[in-house]
């Protein structure tokens, strides 16, 4: 499955909140899109929407809610220091050929 539950939360060196997501390859229009792992920034004390943006091919972390145009990643709700909790939203998908 794309992106493998390597989702963690927890502030960087800097103090800044991020959820570390691996690397994966999502499969877009019939082509396999290689996604690099990175840590993705989120806002402290809310919940945050982890995807990947089909529009600008990258990882990104709204607090709004996942956009039409994406793939859910994860939920992450955070408090002012730390990610309290992660929510695997990633879809299942079944292809057939034939």
């Amino acid at each position: 499955m794309a992106f493998e539950p390597l989702v963690k939360g927890w502030p960087t060196p800097d103090e800044r909140l991020v959820v570390r997501i691996a690397a994966a390859n999502l499969l877009v229009n019939g082509v396999f899109v290689p996604v690099a792992a990175q840590d993705v920034p989120v806002q402290p004390s809310t919940t945050n929407y982890v995807y990947y943006d089909f529009g600008s091919e990258s990882l990104l972390a709204n607090t709004t809610g996942f956009p039409a145009n994406c793939f859910p990643i994860v939920i992450a709700v955070t408090n002012t220091t730390k990610v309290l909790s992660l929510s695997d939203q990633r879809p299942d998908y079944v292809i057939s050929i034939g």
